[in-house]
């Protein structure tokens, strides 16, 4: 009784042997072919795998900056940096603000001064009163704008 690696050996030579010269050629050229297929598509997998290493690499790399300590303190600083300069802004406003009720505060201290001076007489103790609120506003007003001088 044959084994399976001694039938198989003469079924292939007998395969070889009926073959014709023509025949013989073209499963030559295909083997070459297949055969450059082959190095061919290895050599792309390869390609593939280094890059996908890299693509991989650059992934781990971007979770590594998300989740490690000194990512997680830079995106920490930078959410304290945006609410910083919106306080910042938030002064800013608030020193704008100051800064036109003083000069309000002034127009009206000019306009009650353009009055005549019968008005003057007649109104002296209103006036007085008015001169002093626009003298504490105005104080306070300067407080408020030399705090913020130091603080912007």
């Amino acid at each position: 009784m044959k084994t399976f690696k001694e039938y198989n050996k003469e079924t292939s030579e007998v395969e070889l042997k009926e073959l014709s010269p023509l025949a013989s050629t073209v499963v030559f050229e295909l083997q070459e072919f297949f055969w450059k297929v082959l190095v061919l598509t290895l050599k792309i997998i390869k390609f593939l795998i280094e890059n996908g290493v890299k693509t991989l690499w650059g992934g781990s790399k971007l979770l590594y900056q998300r989740y490690n300590k000194q990512g997680r303190s830079d995106r920490r600083f930078n959410r304290q940096m945006a609410k910083t300069t919106e306080q910042v802004k938030k002064l800013r406003k608030a020193k704008d603000g100051y800064l036109n009720a003083v000069y309000r505060l002034e127009n009206m201290k000019d306009a009650l001064e353009s009055m005549s001076k019968e008005e003057k007489a007649k109104y002296k103790n209103e006036l007085n009163s008015y001169y002093k609120k626009i003298a504490d506003l105005q104080k306070q007003a300067n407080e408020a704008l030399k705090t913020l001088k130091k603080v912007a």
